[in-house]
């Protein structure tokens, strides 16, 4: 097992939290989500791997892992740590820039992550702003951002991400982690949450679409359709078609209707 303290020592490295920076170091937390994940045989996708902690468990059990790691440090490192697994990959990029798309030529594959707080939601609208053949999710997330991940509508924190997730996937929280899980110890609390694709077929242009629809939350839907180069008649009648009340709000809709109105706006240009 990778030693957090003792590695970051060795590179004469610290935690960085400018990156949010902090690392799993608890075997039993560790061989849990490498458990939940589900991935055996499987093709991963790995997102800020840091010193490794969580990627060494899952080269235990994956067919191919794919690391990318923004931090040119964190990138030296796993060369070291890591040096001679035959199913590992580390791409030196920021993630919000890495194409996709050109990983593993379309097959299916998995996510697995522990995501700094200040970047979590632009990543997640990265993986669902494509059909990426993406099967399922493990990720970590600070406690606080996990009701963005479920939110309802007219839930104050309900948005694109929620809409997104709702949509395309089946998901829940499996566990807290506690602070002492981490190295260097954090200040607040996270959990681990799982997603399973399920069968809605993904609309192209559908994440842009509900971006736009929540720009300006406090206008009315019909406003921020203005801003998707519809007309106001245009837009009127889009959400009559939909049986959508014209002076409502993007917090009001359910996923589905967002779909709905979606394809039947689509289907009219």
């Amino acid at each position: 097992m990778i030693d957090a303290k003792k590695v970051l020592g060795e590179f004469n490295l610290n935690a960085n939290k400018s990156l949010g920076q902090n690392f799993l170091a608890d075997e039993k937390f560790l061989d849990k989500i490498a458990e939940l994940a589900d991935i055996n045989s499987k093709l991963v996708l790995e997102i800020g791997p840091g010193l490794g902690t969580v990627t060494e468990k899952l080269l235990e059990k994956a067919e191919f892992v794919t690391c990318v790691e923004i931090d040119e440090n964190m990138v030296n490192v796993l060369s070291k740590t890591l040096d001679g697994a035959k199913n590992l990959s580390v791409v030196h990029s920021d993630f919000l820039k890495f194409d996709i798309s050109s990983l593993y030529e379309k097959k299916t594959f998995s996510v697995v992550s522990n995501l700094p707080y200040y970047v979590t939601t632009p990543i997640c609208m990265h993986l669902l702003d494509d059909d990426y053949a993406i099967s399922d999710m493990t990720l970590m997330v600070q406690l606080e951002a996990a009701p963005r991940f479920f939110a309802k509508p007219s839930d104050k924190v309900y948005g694109p991400l929620s809409v997104m997730i709702d949509y395309l996937y089946n998901g829940r929280i499996e566990f807290e982690l506690p602070q002492t899980a981490y190295y260097p110890q954090p200040d607040v609390r996270s959990v681990v949450m799982r997603f399973e694709r399920n069968s809605n077929e993904y609309l192209k242009g559908f994440s842009r679409f509900v971006e736009v629809c929540f720009s300006m939350r406090r206008k009315t839907l019909v406003n921020n359709l203005l801003r998707y180069n519809l007309t106001k008649q245009d837009a009127l009648c889009a959400l009559e078609k939909c049986s959508i009340n014209p002076s409502a709000r993007a917090e009001t809709l359910s996923s589905g209707e967002f779909a709905k109105l979606y394809t039947t706006i689509i289907s009219s240009e």
